[in-house]
């Protein structure tokens, strides 16, 4: 199995593979590989309408996967052929395929995309025949180094306390993160540094009543006031669950870095993400941490029960955090 960073690398160096095998559940993973592809070895757009085909699991065969892997280019070096939701496709009949993986069209390029692999004769056979990638999510605690270097990639630098916001915002989902990345680049009119403002006009936060002035409150045990931007933030309609995660995501990294400082170097911390977690850990002790993160799972557990409202849940988190 090779990596995303691999793979893309290969692409850019005209070293092309006959059949690949994309696994894991990061879409953005499988998107980013299908485009670089295509970029690379299409000049135009009617070259690709020509000779780009895509499938899917849930609608094609194997047999259909086979047919349009064997026709040949046309005024094109090379035809690609993409198969997506591939765990999806039925099996039956499966010789034909598993004799073409032997002896792959060398003009064609076929791209087999699934969340998951399966145990059966045919992903068996995918496996010793294709290139397979890591598309795996990437770990929490890669974000927020991943997010600066797509930062940097579009040639624009972001200060420390706009990056980690920006982190906490989005998870470590790549496709938000790359969307919001987009918005960012319309907004801004130059290339200067991206602010904490500039986070705040672009996903709609109020400058006072935000998820990260609610997690302030919350840290700093203000219990009025976390109880004043959390009323703020659910008349306004945000999402309960984006908040409940981007504080329960905040709370673990302090838990984290207070069981052992030399944590914070496996977390890839900034100097400013450091410089919260202190101030937090003069508030709450190790023990106090561990009840808030059982809370705020609880609190999950509540709402996709649907046994406590929105405005239950927030003001559970905000009464039991400040109380320790």
């Amino acid at each position: 199995m090779i990596s995303v960073t691999q793979v893309l690398k290969d692409f850019k160096n005209k070293k092309f593979e006959p059949v690949y095998l994309l696994v894991g559940k990061e879409k953005f993973f499988h998107d980013q590989i299908i485009q670089s592809i295509t970029d690379l070895i299409f000049s135009d757009a009617s070259s690709r309408g020509l000779n780009r085909i895509v499938l899917h699991g849930t609608e094609n065969s194997l047999a259909d996967v086979v047919s349009a892997s064997l026709s040949y280019p046309m005024m094109s070096e090379y035809k690609l052929v993409i198969a997506k939701d591939f765990n999806k496709i039925k099996t039956a009949d499966a010789d034909p395929f598993i004799r073409y993986l032997d002896s792959p069209q060398k003009s064609n390029i076929l791209i087999l995309s699934c969340e998951a692999s399966a145990n059966n004769k045919v992903f068996n056979t995918v496996k010793t025949k294709a290139i397979v990638v890591d598309c795996r999510p990437i770990a929490e605690y890669k974000t927020v180094a991943w997010l600066k270097e797509r930062i940097a990639e579009r040639q624009l630098n972001i200060v420390p306390s706009a990056l980690a916001m920006l982190a906490e915002y989005t998870g470590n989902n790549l496709l938000t993160i790359d969307h919001e990345i987009n918005k960012i680049i319309e907004y801004k009119s130059d290339n200067s540094e991206i602010t904490e403002n500039d986070i705040i006009a672009v996903t709609g936060m109020s400058k006072e009543y935000n998820v990260f002035t609610f997690q302030k409150a919350l840290s700093s045990k203000n219990l009025i006031q976390g109880f004043k931007i959390g009323k703020k933030l659910m008349d306004s309609g945000e999402n309960i669950n984006l908040i409940l995660a981007v504080i329960f995501s905040f709370f673990k990294k302090v838990w984290i870095v207070s069981k052992s400082p030399a944590n914070s170097g496996k977390l890839k911390l900034s100097e400013y993400q450091l410089r919260e977690i202190k101030a937090v850990q003069k508030n709450f002790d190790q023990n106090s941490l561990e009840k808030i993160l059982n809370l705020l799972n609880s609190l999950d557990r509540a709402l996709k029960k649907s046994t406590l409202s929105d405005q239950a849940v927030l003001h559970s988190m905000c009464y039991n955090i400040c109380r320790l």
